[in-house]
C-alpha cells in the first residue's frame, strides 16, 4: 500500500464527491491491471507456441547453427551470404545443467562447447 492510498481510503473522507471519485479512480487502476495481465499472458501464448522443449541423451547426433558472420572457426566459406544454414552432424556428449549440452566439436574451433538449447 503506497502512502497516498494511506491516505486517501475510498469510505474515509467527508466529502461525498471525493469518496466518488476515489472508488473510480480505484476501479480504473483494478481494470488497467487485469488488462496488462491478460495482455501479458496472451503474449506468453503467443510465444510459447513457437517454442518445443528438446531432450538429447549421451551420442545423439545434432547440427549446430550458428550466426553466419560472426563465427567462421568452425567452417571457411569463400561467400558467407551463401554457406549453409546448419553445420556439420556433432554428437553429444553429456548433458549440462537443465537445457545445456556439452558437443564434440574440433579442436582448431574458437568456440565454448557448451551450448543452450
Amino acid at each position: 500500500m503506497t502512502p497516498f492510498e494511506a491516505i486517501y481510503m475510498p469510505g474515509v473522507s467527508n466529502v461525498h464527491e471525493v469518496d466518488t471519485n476515489l472508488t473510480f479512480h480505484e476501479a480504473i487502476l483494478r481494470a488497467l491491471k487485469d488488462n496488462l495481465v491478460m495482455a501479458q499472458n496472451l503474449m506468453k501464448q503467443q510465444a510459447d507456441q513457437g517454442r518445443s522443449e528438446c531432450h538429447f541423451v549421451e551420442g545423439d547426433g545434432v547440427f549446430l547453427r550458428l550466426q553466419p558472420y560472426k563465427h567462421t572457426s568452425l567452417k571457411a566459406q569463400h561467400c558467407q551470404k551463401l554457406a549453409p544454414k546448419f553445420y556439420v552432424h556433432y554428437t553429444m556428449l553429456k548433458h549440462v545443467g537443465s537445457m545445456a549440452y556439452q558437443l564434440a566439436l574440433p579442436s582448431q574451433s574458437n568456440l565454448l562447447p557448451v551450448f543452450h538449447v
